[in-house]
Parts: structure tokens; sequence; C-alpha cells
């Protein structure tokens, strides 16, 4: 079995937005591998993604990116 290069890491991921949860996650990236995000509408997809973009930031868990933490009080 080959183990892939993580990218990105995702731990214990929660975002809160109004009566809104997303999370927890856990869920990693690995090069080479194309990844889909799908769900029903109101699923978190985009809040997700806009957390992953640092458009937005979590409320617990912690992002790593090619195994770098990313800060969570840092805005981007």
């Amino acid at each position: 079995m080959i183990t892939m290069e993580k990218w990105i890491e995702i731990n214990r991921l929660k975002k809160y937005v109004d009566d809104f949860q997303l999370g927890p996650i856990d869920l990693s990236f690995e090069a080479g591998t194309i990844t889909a995000v799908v769900g029903n509408n109101g699923a978190g997809k985009s809040t997700l993604l806009k957390v992953l973009m640092r458009l937005a930031v979590q409320n617990e868990g912690e992002i790593k990116v090619f195994g770098q933490l990313i800060d969570s009080e840092a805005e981007g």
C-alpha cells in the first residue's frame, strides 16, 4: 500500500453560523487525488470551502497545510 502525502489535513473542525453547526469534520486531501465536495443545500459545503480559503475562521479544530498548522485566529 502506497501512502500519499497529505496536502491538507483537517482535524475536529467545527464552525458555528447562527443556528447552523458544521462538523466536527476530520478530512485530508492527498497529493495526486481529485476530491469532490457534495451534499444537499445547506449542508455546509460553502462554509467548509470558506474556512479552507481563510475567508471564515473555524470555532474549533485545526487545519494543516503541507504539515504546517494554520493559525485559526488569523483572518485572510
